[in-house]
């Protein structure tokens, strides 16, 4: 995602439609959150349909591309239950665990991808090196990961699709869930060998108030999808907007990175009533585990970010 969680039966390759790109939740991870679909590669080989000849054991390359396009021909499909069924069981992309909450899914971002290709795979992943990956430090800590998949098999297979570019592939972590291999989340940052809060922009302060008043954090709980896990709760952050301006801006935009949360506010003219953004308040959810609050003033075409602040549970100050 979206960033929002996205999850299919295996296909033939005469089968598999085009499929699309996703944003994961957000996370999604979103947080987000995203992925593509589409087509086999003609040369693979998995076997001798005719019983004539010997039947050969798929490649981990091989499992792992069918597991990829069955993830994205559902999510483009909005299967729910065909996606469950290939990822894994403690995945925050399990659509059985957003039961309950006011989370939808949405695949329709799937839809635009014409194709994708393995572009490198590795195998015998730990559960530390996870962590070098965007996303992974926001919705899990080390003994929480560990617990969840620390005693299964783990790989990571960074794919591209058009049209993206070589900068803005995706990479997937599998893990084996009752011996088969499972989507468990997806990434589409690349890899850092810092910390996954490492991966956010600096903060951006407005110090003038020429937009933002005031930004509080856990004001309100949110939803919390089922099971367990920090990753999954929600917290409201209120944002204050200034009275008296500072820039010229139609609209003002808060969003929040890993919630994939959004609200805009506008100034408009009609006849002899008008409307502003100045003097409003908004409240919209953000990662209770951590997140980042972007707020940016849109002048016609023109985009300015004019505060963004980062999250962390327990820290005082994180502007």
């Amino acid at each position: 995602m979206a960033d929002r969680p996205n999850w299919s039966r295996p296909r033939s390759d005469d089968e598999r439609p085009t499929a699309s790109r996703r944003r994961f939740l957000a996370g999604g991870a979103a947080t987000v959150t995203a992925a593509l679909a589409g087509c086999l590669d003609d040369s693979l080989d998995v076997g001798d349909e005719t019983g004539d000849g010997p039947t050969t054991t798929p490649t981990f390359r091989e499992t792992a591309r069918g597991l990829v396009g069955e993830y994205i021909d559902d999510a483009a499909a909005e299967d729910m239950d065909a996606l469950s069924a290939v990822v894994h069981s403690a995945s925050v992309l399990d659509p059985d665990r957003w039961d309950g909450t006011d989370w939808e899914f949405d695949g329709s971002v799937y839809k635009a991808v014409d194709g994708f290709e393995l572009e490198d795979v590795t195998t015998d992943v730990s559960v530390e090196l996870l962590f070098e990956y965007p996303g992974i430090g926001i919705w899990f800590d080390r003994d929480e990961l560990g617990t969840r998949i620390g005693s299964e098999d783990i790989a990571v297979v960074d794919v591209g699709a058009e049209p993206l570019t070589a900068d803005q592939k995706d990479s997937w972590i599998l893990a084996t869930d009752d011996g088969e291999w499972r989507v468990f989340f997806v990434s589409s940052e690349a890899r850092s060998t810092g910390s996954a809060r490492e991966s956010f922009e600096p903060p951006v302060v407005d110090e003038a108030h020429d937009v933002v008043e005031s930004v509080t954090w856990d004001v309100e709980r949110g939803s919390r999808a089922s099971g367990t896990g920090a990753a999954n709760e929600r917290i409201g952050v209120r944002v204050a907007l200034t009275e008296t301006p500072g820039v010229e801006a139609d609209t003002v935009r808060i969003e929040t990175a890993v919630a994939d949360a959004e609200l805009e506010f506008y100034t408009e003219q009609d006849g002899p009533v008008s409307t502003s953004w100045a003097g409003n308040t908004g409240t919209i959810e953000a990662a209770a585990a951590g997140d980042r609050l972007v707020v940016t003033a849109v002048d016609g075409t023109e985009e300015t970010v004019v505060h963004r602040e980062h999250y962390r549970p327990g820290a005082e100050d994180d502007a």
